[in-house]
């Protein structure tokens, strides 16, 4: 989309909320009945639902529609294509006035740019339409396609595609009469000649998703709308109950189907057009193709007659489809004035029991209006002193003035005036006793005006309420007045009273409402009005000095505070209303100001007393404000003097001088003016500087990306000593910093030094601020609301103040009345995740002033730049982690980037598109064969259920021998493993040790193998003889998983049972066979398979241990271990409805350790009730499962449980499971130790080798029977 252009950003009151709400009510309809020979009582029952969707939501979503998945497979592939190229390529087939078809991507909706970009495509090629919007002008046009030459299949499966969602909505439409009590055809004449077309839309990835909309607010024009949305998603409806946006959740494979305005007027209101919208995505494109299905040019849209009787009138006018059309198409190329047309503009409307309606088809001609709109503002145009040639005065009112006052304040507006009659007889004054009468006559005129902006507001009689009169085309709007004469004394003169109202002669005394109206002095009584206006306001200027006049004042008198260093009042520094100040602030005298000398007597601190007392103000104070005061704290003054002193002298500098040393993308050190804090310009200029120098810094925010960067400062020439009293300044900080860091570590029970080493290399910085004096002191502030990312920080303001905190009991803003030589102190957001939100990091917010700058100096205090911050108190279960907090790499904190991981462990991500990947065919799996499909009743469910109960263990523990030597940590981890292994036969592991770049590299090896053409995989496919290597066709249950994999063994050769004859002892060699590219496939495998066995001993001894044997109990099975890592490759599947990745299964292994990608689809099956449940992926976690031989060992304590894996139609998936299996000649059977009379053997014994080899006998062929499972080694006593 380029730059952020204005044009995208949404009124506040239409902009998105991130946090979405999804209901699970929007209809799911099945539509299978449609495709058989169904009974009668299933399409009632279909009929109905469809009735219900429409009428409750108007919208819902149909499976099974019979569009063939391959159709639409083929059009979101061609989709993609086409808006991969380049701009100039997509323009060739750009639309333009006179043919709206083809490739566009500055569309408005309601007069806000959307972000994205379509292609549209008539369905009847070429269409007919309407030329114009004009009434009387008959004249049609064609519409014709414009077919991209790239990709070459596009024309044949849009055209396709078109064919076959045309089918889908005419069985639509014959649903939705047939619900309204209508015959199924009613409606199809309507489209024998329609103008129905098909829109790809793309929304690219939206730096701003909390200010811009992919497409705005909305409702559809035409009939029907049947739409196709990826796996991203971001459709949001308005739910009629509630005006709440709800999000649509994705369904594989299903249409969203909703009801158009056409259909709204046609069923007379009985189903309603819903506003909708489409989200857009900070990290991800979407892509959907709407099917906009709409009827012949000509049709005269009106309520159809079998919906209408006297008790139930048309509620619409008829109006014409086509005209309806050529208006709405006039904001393709320009942003209208006034809303675009819509049906209400048709309603049928009785003239209201107020003063005010609106009035169409009054027969007014519309060139008339016309005419006399350009002679006005022809006459507006020109320059001043040409109007006041025809300037109204005192004895004619009628002519030009651009000073008029209502409710004695001038109005903002310019006018001229002209009577009807020409000349116009009226009375000469107000006054009751004078009878003369002037004549008013028109100024002569070359030009004459009147527009259609909107801005008309009318105070509703029955609450008070003002009300926006909304547009209307072509309408006129009329009210009923009071009547002329002394009105025209505003004119002139702002009066010291408010102007004549018809008040003033309603009568108190007697039954009538009114007094005869006679021009009367109004003078008589007129003391008890003057501080009154008709809306309820005081009008007299003493009374009426509100905020905005205060802040009108303040810009008037701006030359008197001379220039500001901020330049002219840039509307970007504009507070949303919400967040503006206010200007009667609130001190609170409990704000916490706590005296820090004791820790600079040794001799005082060394009392228990003092020291816990001092440590216990300081935790009271994190945990209740966030925010303290420090006074006594060592710092000498004359560091801070000497510091303050240069940073003034550098800002008294000419811009041009600041600008030398101006920070930038690649080094955020420096100056700096223009800074933003949550989207909105802070009214402040800046110098930071870092505290180490260089600073090493990520040179990147992606996390796969281990670049490093130098930070250096920029030192200005001037002041010389500039330099000198900041290095002085900080180290002082220094020192300060960590006194109050390990107070804060002993309020926390922890180690006085628990925190320090966290700061070897940090990347700390002190920031000078100055505020110069800004007029808009009611609308701007110095820095909005934000919370400090660093761990701590420490701020000197001086005596003007500002700093505003958010107070935690009741939200309001907070003034920190500046006390002299203290700092203010405050826990940031690095200290809230340590302490596990014990300590919170608070909001806060500079007020900026209008007569005085303002200076300070805050030191942020921040760890080296590779910590990962997670809490630090022991016994915090990691399970209270907030979802949210996953990862804040690389956020703009205070002005710069932070790289820190806010979680126990990296965020890793299998990236879905890697450079090679153009190269791949999308699908490997070819054709839908039917070995794919699954049973009925092992066929997945698209309503997944997620289970935040499968555990998450942090074992962490195991690699910290002081830790783990602790009985009681110990103790806890290994009941955490049984337990999970217990309940659930799953478990995820974080912090286990294994190097991020280690998973991340066999992962970009496993993409680049997979992403070959499949001959180049087929040339290490695996065989009866060694079955290690590539595979696409293997089955599970007897049924074709929808994947490709590459097996490899850990140790190479693995020696393997030849056959799984029982007398056959023979033995083979089972070789890797390892591709030749990617080249670094090998080593990359052979370091990863390294790492895995690492944390599957430490994974086999906790079981072990769990199970009450020794630790190293398991690990001679493993001598001449037959374990392999396989890379699962599950490309897109048209049929997620009927096929799976993996069958549902268990691991006949010891363990398996599997790494997921972000799509995840792994389901578990609970053992609870027998649930599918998803896992849903975590972030650098292992998921671990118990597999059939552990089953076999712990008697059946442990159990090893079935899962399965979902598919995905839009996005590939990536996993890397390791299965530990022991050597070939093991015997496995439940383990002596745990056996006894009670507890007897439940299973024979059986040899791996043979087990595995029987197992391997499914991969080459579909047997009939199932294959070999432990049950069938259960004794049945």
């Amino acid at each position: 989309m380029g730059e952020v252009d204005a044009a995208f950003i949404q009124d506040l009151e239409h902009r998105p909320k991130l946090a979405v709400i999804e209901a699970e009510g929007i209809p799911l309809i099945d539509l299978s009945v449609l495709n058989s020979a169904a009974e009668n009582g299933a399409i009632k029952g279909l009929v109905s639902e469809i009735g219900d969707a429409c009428e409750k939501w108007g919208f819902f979503q149909v499976i099974n529609h019979g569009v063939p998945p391959a159709c639409r497979e083929k059009m979101e592939v061609a989709s993609r294509k086409f808006f991969e190229q380049s701009k100039e390529e997509k323009r060739k087939v750009g639309r333009d006035e006179v043919n709206p078809m083809g490739y566009y991507d500055t569309e408005h909706t309601k007069n806000v740019r959307d972000w994205k970009e379509v292609f549209d495509a008539v369905v009847e090629n070429p269409s007919v339409i309407s030329a114009s919007d004009e009434p009387d002008d008959e004249e049609v046009r064609l519409l014709l396609n414009q077919w991209p030459e790239y990709p070459p299949n596009f024309r044949e499966a849009c055209e396709e595609y078109e064919q076959e969602t045309q089918k889908l909505a005419f069985k639509l439409l014959e649903l939705i009469c047939l619900s309204l009590g209508l015959p199924a055809n009613r409606l199809n004449g309507y489209f024998k000649d329609q103008t129905s077309f098909m829109r790809l839309n793309y929304y690219p990835k939206c730096p701003i998703p909390h200010l811009a909309l992919g497409v705005g607010r909305h409702k559809d024009g035409g009939a029907l709308t049947v739409l196709a949305q990826d796996d991203v998603g971001g459709l949001e409806v308005k739910r009629k109950s509630d005006g709440e946006w709800i999000l649509v959740k994705p369904t594989p494979n299903a249409y969203i189907v909703n009801v158009g305005d056409i259909i709204q007027v046609w069923s007379n209101d009985k189903y309603e057009s819903v506003e909708h919208r489409a989200m857009v995505n900070s990290e991800r494109e979407r892509y959907s193709i709407p099917f906009f299905f709409k009827p012949a040019h000509y049709t005269m849209l009106e309520p159809l007659e079998e919906l209408t009787d006297n008790q139930n009138p048309a509620k619409y006018l008829a109006y014409n489809w086509g005209k309806f059309m050529a208006r709405r198409n006039l904001s393709n190329f320009k942003k209208l004035d006034v809303e675009n047309i819509q049906i209400y503009h048709f309603k049928v409307k009785r003239a209201p029991s107020g003063v005010f309606f609106q009035v169409i088809n009054h027969g007014v001609p519309l060139q008339r209006l016309k005419n006399v709109q350009s002679a006005a503002k022809k006459f507006f145009d020109q320059p001043k002193e040409e109007k006041l040639k025809v300037r109204r005065d005192e004895l004619n009112p009628f002519g030009y003035s651009e000073s008029d006052h209502t409710t004695t304040v001038r109005d903002w507006k310019e006018v001229f005036d002209i009577t009807v009659e020409d000349p116009i007889l009226l009375a000469a004054s107000h006054e009751a006793d004078n009878m003369e009468v002037w004549e008013w006559v028109n100024p002569l005129l070359s030009n004459k005006k009147l527009d259609d902006v909107g801005g008309l507001e009318v105070k509703r009689k029955t609450d008070g309420e003002w009300v926006r009169v909304k547009p209307t085309p072509d309408a006129y709007i009329i009210n009923v007045g009071d009547m002329i004469q002394d009105f025209q004394l505003r004119n002139f003169k702002k009066l010291s009273v408010e102007k004549i109202q018809i008040s003033h002669f309603k009568e108190s005394k007697c039954n009538s409402k009114w007094r005869i109206w006679t021009l009367c002095n109004p003078k008589t009584g007129r003391d008890s009005y003057q501080n009154e206006r008709h809306d309820g306001h005081a009008s007299a200027l003493p009374n009426y000095l509100s905020p905005v006049m205060v802040l009108l004042m303040a810009i008037i008198g701006k030359k008197n505070h001379g220039n500001s260093s901020m330049g002219e009042v840039d509307p970007a520094f504009i507070q949303a209303p919400e967040h503006r100040p206010n200007l009667a602030f609130i001190e609170d005298e409990n704000f916490p100001l706590i005296d820090l000398s004791p820790i600079n007597s040794p001799e005082c601190f060394s009392s228990t007393k003092a020291k816990e007392h001092l440590v216990s103000e300081i935790g009271e104070a994190c945990a209740k404000w966030g925010f303290f005061q420090v006074i006594n704290h060592g710092l000498p003054l004359q560091r801070l003097e000497n510091a303050q002193l240069a940073a003034k002298k550098f800002f008294d500098q000419p811009k041009e001088e600041k600008l030398k040393v101006r920070r930038d993308e690649l080094n955020p050190f420096g100056y700096y003016e223009s800074e933003h804090t949550k989207n909105v310009r802070d009214w402040k200029e800046v110098i930071d500087i870092a505290v180490e120098e260089p600073t090493l810094m990520f040179a990147s925010h992606e996390a796969d990306n281990t670049e490093l960067t130098e930070w250096v400062n920029r030192w200005p020439k001037h002041p010389p000593e500039f330099r000198k009293s900041s290095e002085e300044y900080a180290n002082e900080l220094q020192k300060l910093a960590y006194k109050l860091l390990e107070l804060i570590s002993l309020s926390l029970g922890l180690p006085a030094n628990r925190l320090n080493g966290f700061f070897k290399d940090h990347t700390t910085r002190i920031r000078f601020n100055h505020y110069p004096p800004c007029p808009i002191p009611g609308l701007a502030l110095g820095v909005g609301r934000h919370k400090d990312g660093a761990a701590l920080t420490i701020l000197a303001q001086d005596e003007v103040g500002g700093l505003e905190v958010r107070r935690k009991t009741d939200g309001e803003w907070i003034r920190v009345k500046p006390t002299p030589g203290a700092y203010i102190i405050n826990v940031g957001d690095i200290i809230q995740v340590w302490s596990n939100d014990k300590y919170e990091s608070v909001e806060h917010r500079v007020m900026v002033n209008s007569e005085r700058d303002r200076f300070s100096i805050p030191f942020f205090f921040g760890p080296a730049h590779y910590t990962m911050v997670q809490q630090q108190v022991e016994d915090m279960d990691l399970r209270n982690f907030k979802a949210g907090m996953h990862n804040y790499q690389n956020e703009r904190l205070d002005g710069y980037a932070i790289q820190c991981a806010y979680c126990p462990h990296s965020s890793t991500k299998l990236p879905s598109t890697c450079p090679e990947k153009k190269n791949h065919s999308i699908s490997p799996m070819e054709e839908v064969d039917p070995t794919f499909i699954q049973a009925p009743e092992h066929r997945p469910k698209f309503a997944v259920t997620e289970d935040e109960g499968i555990p998450l263990i942090d074992i962490s523990p195991i690699y910290s021998p002081e830790c783990f030597s602790n009985t009681k940590a110990k103790e806890h981890l290994v009941s955490e493993i049984g337990e999970a292994c217990s309940k659930w036969g799953f478990f995820q592991v974080i912090n286990h040790g294994v190097p991020l770049h280690r998973l991340e590299n066999v992962q970009s090896a496993a993409k680049k193998f997979f992403y070959q053409p499949k001959e180049e995989k087929l040339k290490v496919r695996r065989d009866e003889l060694n079955s290690l290597g590539y595979y696409d066709t293997e089955h599970t249950k007897n049924v074709r998983d929808w994947k490709e994999v590459i097996d490899i063994t850990v140790e190479d050769p693995t020696l393997m049972a030849a056959s799984h004859e029982a007398d056959n002892t023979e033995v083979t060699e089972w070789v890797n066979r390892w591709p030749k590219y990617p080249p670094e496939f090998r080593e990359a495998f052979e370091e990863y398979a390294n790492e895995m066995q690492k944390l599957v001993y430490k994974l086999l001894e906790l079981i072990s241990l769990s199970l009450g044997l020794p630790a190293s109990r398991l690990n001679g099975f493993f001598k001449d271990q037959t374990s392999h890592i396989r890379f699962n490759h599950y490309p897109p599947c048209p049929i997620p409805g009927l096929a799976l990745g993996v069958g549902r299964h268990k691991d006949a292994v010891a363990l398996t350790i599997l790494a997921q990608d972000d799509v995840g689809g792994l389901e578990v099956r609970r053992k609870t009730d027998g649930k599918w449940i998803r896992v849903k992926p975590t972030p650098d976690a292992y998921i671990i499962n118990v597999g059939d031989m552990i089953q076999v060992w712990s008697n059946d304590k442990y159990e090893s449980v079935e899962h399965r894996v979902m598919v995905n139609p839009e996005r590939e998936r990536f996993s890397i499971p390791f299965f530990l299996s022991p050597a070939h000649y093991t015997m496995v059977k439940p383990l002596e130790e745990l056996l006894d009379e009670q507890n007897p053997a439940k299973y024979r014994t059986y040899n791996w080798g043979k087990f595995l080899a029987t197992r391997k006998r499914s991969n080459f062929k579909k047997l009939n029977v199932e294959n070999i499972q432990i049950y069938q080694f259960k004794d049945s006593k």
